[in-house]
């Protein structure tokens, strides 16, 4: 035991403590004792005398935060540059231990050793030459076997205490492991558990005789580690070495006579020898077995690898292609994302517009108790505010129109991506011109009519007025009514969009129709309202007033079925109202209840009919596939186009049986299956065929449109544009597709 108080591994760190301390104390930096690099610590030649395992020594110190050096695992070669930062002193009392190094045929060299080691090597060998960590050989001052003390002899500390504790027996300053191998003796070897042998080390092995490393062997050889293995190779060879120079530099022996017992102690020398022999035999084959497995599993190894990385390379292609599909479908999503965003804004707008109405309509009836008890004048102050209020309503259908010509330039931006829907947006932009038009002159007839009214209104009576603020209230009722029921049928036109998801983008456009059309005829019916308005209050004029008014409507409900394009009657088209229908605007003149009812008509009329063509040209373009192909489908054809449509083509076999069927081999047989990657391959080897054939990239859809049924117009385009090409390609001579209705 150190003076420290110190042993064991506790011994080892504080050791590398002052080691370090004494080569790096020149590099001291901020925080840190001293700096030692791998190579100098491990190079140092009283280093590798006081430390049996330097790299197991250095990890104890790091885990007990002493030093602190990059990794795990110091090797040399590799590690030489790595450094060791000394982070703690070493601990106070902790004197440096001495180093002996045997010389064969002299004496022990030591470093600062006033202990006497033995001088020659007890097995006999003469040439031998091994270097030892001596950490045993240092005394402290106050040892009592310093002065002429030698205290007990080396069997009595072994045999007085427990054999098992190795650890305890040869520890500095008791025993050096050459004495404790002397004190242990055969049987001693014999009482040893498997936990004292895995602590033995070369320098054990070195001081044990031949018969006790054969018993060792013996009874320990499968509890050895392959260290220890290695290492009791290394002392065997070198027994064998020295017994062999022994034998070359000794003269022959002259004969002499040699008693029995001589004979039998030299015969169990050889036996012993035999059996050592055989013990190393099983040493080295076990040795090279393992090496062959070694080998065996590295090139396994290499080969694993070799086919891992041909995987990773296949996998890294089918992700990046995979990663440009998900791109495309988070662009398509937020696109989506926005019109809902839209749509959401636009239905809070309606939602403020009917507050507001319902708030007017509350303030109405509060200024209508005010103006009971008023004067004429307080009349006057309401005709002025209803005026304002009819400015600011003037306003907000002027925002409202200029929203609806910012919405329609995105509209006509989105239909730039195909020739057939950008003809479609040209003939939409039309009809909503001439609605625009229609909307001008309604506006300009209600500003005259609203004039018209104004000087009226100055003249009637308190009776008049009280007849107008009941009229007031009825209006409002059906507006909210109307408001409601507007509600309820755009409600009911998302859920239908919704369960159609394979006709999204046509639903958003049909939608979006559907708004302007309700805006529409939200306005007409602002218009016939402000005709009853300005028509029913004067019920109290003079008989050639009243016989002008109805004429004047006449002559405006003329102008605006003239302006209203003509259109064959069908029979899957809604039967026309007639004049004796009933409406909200029960109250209006005949006139205006007619053409809301007329354009509401009209526009059932021209859904019914646009939905009908578009699953016709669906049910064609399925029937052409079919026809070409050969195949045949579970879907109902006759029944809804756009379901049996997205249906059969989804997993895009239809469509490379499609390609092959015009011009064999142009794609790889596709594989049936569910999985939307599969199903996105397919598609995608449809669409390159498709380009192979003569098809341009633009004229080709996005898989993701098909195989999620987002959009299946771009499909029906690429089939027409397929079909267009394939009269073209020699060897063809089958059916072709018809060119679509105009609605695509």
């Amino acid at each position: 035991m150190d003076r420290s108080g110190l042993q064991g591994t506790e011994l080892d760190v504080a050791n590398l403590q002052l080691e370090l301390q004494r080569l790096g104390a020149h590099r001291e930096r901020e925080g840190v004792v001293a700096v030692v690099t791998f190579a100098e610590l491990h190079d140092d030649p009283r280093c590798e005398q006081l430390f049996e395992a330097l790299v197991g020594t250095l990890r104890a110190a790091k885990k007990r935060g002493k030093i602190a050096y990059k990794g795990e695992l110091l090797l040399k070669g590799p590690s030489d540059g790595v450094e060791i930062e000394l982070l703690v002193p070493p601990p106070e009392g902790m004197v440096p231990q001495e180093a002996t190094i045997h010389v064969a045929g002299g004496a022990p060299t030591t470093s600062s050793s006033s202990h006497n080691a033995p001088t020659t090597d007890r097995r006999g060998s003469s040439g031998l030459v091994k270097a030892h960590a001596q950490i045993w050989s240092s005394k402290p001052a106050d040892d009592p076997r310093v002065e002429g003390d030698q205290g007990p002899s080396p069997s009595s500390v072994v045999k007085s205490g427990n054999v098992s504790n190795i650890a305890s027996s040869f520890v500095a300053p008791k025993l050096s492991p050459r004495e404790w191998a002397e004190a242990l003796g055969e049987d001693g070897i014999n009482e040893l558990t498997v936990t004292d042998v895995a602590e033995l080390g070369p320098r054990e092995f070195e001081a044990m005789s031949p018969e006790q490393l054969t018993v060792l062997l013996e009874k320990f050889e499968t509890d050895l580690t392959e260290t220890q293995k290695v290492a009791l190779l290394e002392v065997i060879d070198s027994l064998d070495e020295d017994e062999d120079e022994e034998e070359d530099d000794q003269d022959e022996p002259e004969p002499v006579d040699v008693s029995p017992a001589m004979k039998k102690k030299q015969e169990e020398e050889r036996a012993d020898k035999a059996r050592l022999d055989a013990t190393m035999e099983r040493l080295e084959e076990a040795r090279l077995a393992a090496e062959a497995d070694k080998a065996r599993m590295s090139e396994e190894k290499e080969k694993r690898l070799s086919e891992t990385r041909i995987s990773e390379m296949r996998l890294k292609g089918l992700a990046d292609e995979a990663k440009a599909a998900e791109e495309e479908a988070k662009r398509k999503a937020a696109a989506a994302e926005q019109q809902q965003q839209k749509r959401e804004a636009a239905a809070k707008r309606a939602a403020a517009a009917e507050e507001e109405a319902k708030r007017k309509a509350a303030a109405a009836a509060e200024q209508q108790q005010k103006r009971e008890a008023a004067e004429r004048a307080a009349a006057e102050k309401q005709k002025r505010e209803a005026a304002e209020r009819a400015a600011a309503e003037e306003e907000a259908a002027k925002r409202k129109a200029a929203e609806r010509a910012a919405a329609e330039k995105q509209k006509r931006e989105a239909a730039e991506r195909a020739a057939a829907e950008e003809e479609a947006a040209k003939r939409k932009a039309a009809e909503r011109a001439a609605a625009e038009k229609q909307k001008r002159e309604a506006a300009e007839r209600a500003a005259a009519e609203e004039e018209a009214a104004k000087r009226e209104a100055a003249e009637r009576a308190a009776a008049e007025e009280e007849a107008a603020k009941r009229e007031a209230a009825e209006r409002a009722a059906a507006e909210e009514e109307a408001a409601k029921r507007e509600a309820a049928e755009r409600a009911a036109a998302e859920e239908e969009a919704a369960k159609r998801e394979a006709a999204e983008r046509a639903a958003a456009e049909e939608e979006a129709a559907e708004r302007a059309a309700a805006e529409l005829k939200k306005k007409l019916e602002e218009e016939a309202a402000a005709a009853v308005e300005s028509v029913v209050p004067g019920a109290g004029k003079n008989r050639e007033e009243e016989a002008t008014e109805p004429k004047e409507c006449e002559e405006e409900t003329q102008r605006t079925r003239e302006m209203k394009p003509a259109k064959a009657s069908n029979e899957n088209d809604p039967p026309r109202p007639t004049s004796g229908a009933s409406s909200e605007y029960s109250n209006a003149p005949e006139q205006f209840q007619a053409s809301v009812d007329n354009l509401d008509w009209e526009i059932e009329t021209k859904k019914k009919s646009k939905l009908a063509e578009e699953a016709n040209d669906y049910r064609n373009a399925l029937r052409w596939v079919l026809a070409v192909t050969g195949e045949s489908v579970d879907e109902d054809i006759e029944g809804d186009g756009h379901v049996a449509f997205g249906n059969a083509l989804q997993d895009g076999v239809l469509l490379c049986k499609l390609v092959n069927s015009i011009k064999p081999k142009t794609v790889p047989n596709a594989k049936k299956s569910s999985t939307a990657f599969i199903q996105l391959s397919n598609i995608t080897s449809f669409n390159r065929g498709c380009q192979k054939l003569g098809l341009q990239k633009r004229e080709c859809f996005d898989a993701q449109d098909l195989q999620k049924q987002l959009d299946l117009r771009p499909a029906l385009h690429t089939l027409h544009a397929l079909s267009r090409v394939a009269k073209n390609i020699p060897g063809y001579d089958g059916p072709l597709l018809t060119a679509p209705s105009p609605w695509a």
